[in-house]
Parts: structure tokens; C-alpha cells; sequence
């Protein structure tokens, strides 16, 4: 993994920013993608996704009004 700087970071980072439609048509797309280019596990690590990887679904958004 190579940390903020690796693909996977840029994925968490739309996550965070694009609504929950427009990331779960990303979302979509890039599962697609992996598949029909049938990426392998190795280089999925390379671009630091880890192998739960789609488990980003999970990850909460939080507004300021949530955190006080």
C-alpha cells in the first residue's frame, strides 16, 4: 500500500465527495472494469486497494452537524 498517494485514496476520496448516486455508478463502473479486464489481486495491491476492497460501500460520510 502506498498510502494517500495511491489510487485507492483517490477512490475513498470520491467516496467522500460525490453524492451516493454518482459514487454508486463510479462504483459500478469500476467493478466492471476490474472484471472484464480481469485485474489480478496483486495488481489491485499495487494501486493499494486492499482485498476488502469493496467493502467502501460501508464507509459513512459525516457532516459538521453530525460531529458535534
Amino acid at each position: 500500500m502506498c498510502g494517500k498517494n495511491d489510487l485507492y485514496a483517490q477512490v475513498i476520496i470520491l467516496k467522500l465527495l460525490l453524492s451516493d448516486a454518482d459514487f454508486h455508478l463510479f462504483f459500478h463502473d469500476i467493478k466492471v472494469c476490474f472484471k472484464k479486464y480481469k485485474v489480478h489481486k496483486m495488481i489491485l495491491g499495487k494501486m493499494g486497494f486492499p482485498e476488502n476492497w469493496e467493502r467502501i460501500n460501508r464507509i459513512k460520510k459525516y457532516t459538521k452537524s453530525k460531529m458535534i
